[in-house]
């Protein structure tokens, strides 16, 4: 065990290393707006300011992120949200009996998040990221590389970290947020090789065979341009973005990097484009390729899951719905616009046949969007969403 010495130490490098990016201007729709930097700052502050220790830091982060919301272990649905989710691991042929022992809750989490099951403590929070996890794991076989947008205090980073040792991360986010990430990366993986970017220099191609973990700030996030990673993902904070940003970070990951495969799960039907793009009732048709992804059209869709039957999501009774999406980058000799405009067509035609908000339907309209946002199909499902008074189509 560390001692105190060492642990206050860690504190200390990463306030050091956040004031140190502060200056940094970085992309002008990355930067948060006053309510969240009011936020992250209050956050900030009461933390720092309530822990003297890693541990302490550690405890309070996985007591305190939005995750946990009705999910102390005092609440009356707990017991069945997490027996839900070891059902589903069950189900999915990746049973938490099957896995080492140190695939737990961290011990350093807060106990009024922890349960017992199975002789190993759990919590929600661990056990959809686990989901998570496991869902990546069979649907790609081999990822070494990986870039997170959002981590929050690095919970999924350190469960992919256990099960994939030699694997390798990127780790963007705020730096208010990263220096979280940072002393519970650390703390649980003292011998890694863990980097937190303070300077305006661009990451080395070969930087998986120098870094186990690299922690960019958003404002810094230009420093990746021309990088390599097989994945790229977001886990739930798109949905608490403005449009502006997600479309920064989305095209980021399109334009300036050489990317495998995007993965997303994220809130669906909630999406604020409107408010965000403060055009009140003024819509335009561009906004509806943003109900959860505004990617483009040279993805091409490997797993679609909204309202799944048995899904992870729905035994979740405080979860919202979710779109959960992978995608795999095409080549470019593969991308063809007018291609794209004619598969719209006919997703379109085939969706006019079907229920109207039938999980097919959505679907359809879903991917017609994204290949054509300009196309019938774009319309048709901001049609839908208006009737539905859906706050991204008022």
């Amino acid at each position: 065990m560390r001692n105190c010495e060492q642990k206050d130490t860690l504190l200390g490098q990463s306030e050091k290393f956040a004031e140190a990016v502060a200056h940094y201007g970085g992309i002008p729709a990355l930067r948060p707006n006053k309510h969240w930097k009011d936020v992250l700052e209050r956050f900030h502050h009461k933390a720092f300011n309530q822990c003297r220790t890693a541990e302490e830091l550690i405890a309070f982060a996985t007591e305190n992120n939005g995750f946990v919301i009705y999910r102390l272990v005092d609440s009356p649905v707990i017991g069945q949200v997490i027996d839900g989710y070891l059902a589903w691991l069950d189900r999915f042929g990746c049973s938490i009996d099957s896995l080492p022992k140190e695939i737990a809750e961290s011990p350093f989490a807060s106990r009024k998040v922890v349960c017992e099951r199975r002789g190993r403590n759990v919590s929600t929070s661990f056990l959809w990221h686990l989901c998570i996890a496991s869902r990546l794991r069979k649907a790609i076989p081999k990822v070494n590389r990986i870039l997170e947008i959002g981590p929050g205090f690095g919970g999924l980073t350190r469960i992919m970290k256990l099960l994939s040792p030699g694997s390798c991360y990127i780790l963007v986010d705020l730096p208010e947020s990263l220096v979280f990430a940072y002393v519970y990366l650390k703390y649980h993986f003292p011998d890694a090789k863990i980097m937190f970017m303070t300077g305006d220099k661009a990451l080395a191609a070969d930087w998986a065979e120098k870094f186990d973990i690299v922690l960019v700030p958003s404002n810094l996030m230009e420093n990746l341009r021309g990088i390599s990673v097989d994945l790229a993902l977001n886990i739930a904070s798109f949905g608490e973005m403005t449009t502006g940003a997600v479309s920064a970070y989305v095209k980021f990951i399109e334009e300036s990097l050489n990317t495998g495969w995007l993965y997303s799960i994220n809130q669906y039907g909630k999406f604020p484009a409107a408010m965000a793009n403060g055009r009140g009732k003024r819509l335009v048709q561009d906004d509806i390729c943003r109900i959860a992804l505004p990617v483009d059209a040279f993805w091409r869709i490997e797993d679609w899951k909204y309202l799944e039957d048995n899904g992870f999501v729905q035994t979740d009774l405080l979860m919202a719905p979710c779109l959960e999406v992978l995608l795999r980058r095409l080549s470019p000799a593969k991308r063809n616009g007018q291609e794209n405009k004619a598969l719209a067509k006919m997703l379109t035609v085939e969706a006019k046949s079907l229920p109207e908000g039938s999980v097919r339907w959505h679907y359809l309209l879903w991917d017609a969007c994204r290949l054509d946002p300009h196309g019938e199909g774009a319309f048709w499902l901001a049609s839908w969403g208006r009737s539905m008074e859906y706050p991204e189509f008022l």
